[in-house]
């Protein structure tokens, strides 16, 4: 219970934020799912989905991507959406010989996908994934991307909580994400950015970034 109070009032706190700061992100974040939708979306997956994350679902069932992209740069996915690219990533003919069951929380299959991961959030292709299968690592986010070729080999934070409570204080208080991501606004929608790995931010984000953080 306190996860799913903690998640709800992460949410309002970004909602307060962006209703003066980023009004286009405000207006991309979709209404709550129903307990309907989060019961069917949980039943097609067979998995026990994290309290954080059916609290998130409540608050929030998705956004649209671009102005959305509020986790970490990921655009959040909806209830419907999660589970039917679940279907779809389970469902595909990866090929290989590896139950794709095995391993355990945190440790990288040789198979391509395993039916213990969770896609929870999107950009272009490349998936932020609850790792639900067994383990002292349980629960927590992975970076895969859908062509195979991407997987990061250690946990990008610990949980699905940690993932929603590290991206609203990146966005409402300037705190720098993994890999030093940082958060600025740029014409009323969040935007995030790797300035340590991938180069500095331009002017114009620089500029908003000195007018909030100074």
């Amino acid at each position: 219970m306190a996860l799913m109070v903690e998640v709800s009032a992460l949410w309002a706190t970004l909602r307060d934020w962006c209703r003066i700061n980023a009004p286009a992100t405000l207006a991309a974040l979709h209404p709550p799912a129903s307990d309907a939708e989060l019961e069917a979306a949980q039943l097609r997956t067979g998995l026990m989905w994290p309290q954080s994350l059916v609290a998130s679902l409540r608050e929030h069932d998705g956004a649209e991507v671009w102005s959305g992209d509020v986790l970490l740069a990921f655009t959040p996915m909806g209830a419907a959406e999660i589970a039917e690219m679940w279907f779809e990533f389970t469902a595909f003919p990866w090929g290989g010989t590896e139950d794709p069951h095995a391993g355990l929380a945190g440790e990288v299959p040789s198979h391509p996908f395993s039916s213990g991961w969770l896609p929870v959030a999107q950009m272009e292709g490349a998936f932020y994934l609850l790792d639900l299968r067994p383990g002292p690592l349980h629960g927590c986010v992975l970076y895969w991307t859908s062509d195979g070729d991407g997987m990061s080999e250690e946990p990008l934070v610990s949980s699905y909580e940690e993932l929603v409570r590290v991206s609203v204080l990146g966005i409402t208080d300037g705190l720098k994400g993994p890999e030093g991501m940082i958060a600025s606004v740029v014409e009323g929608r969040v935007q995030w950015n790797w300035p340590e790995a991938f180069g500095a931010v331009t002017a114009e984000e620089q500029a908003v970034l000195d007018s909030r953080y100074r």
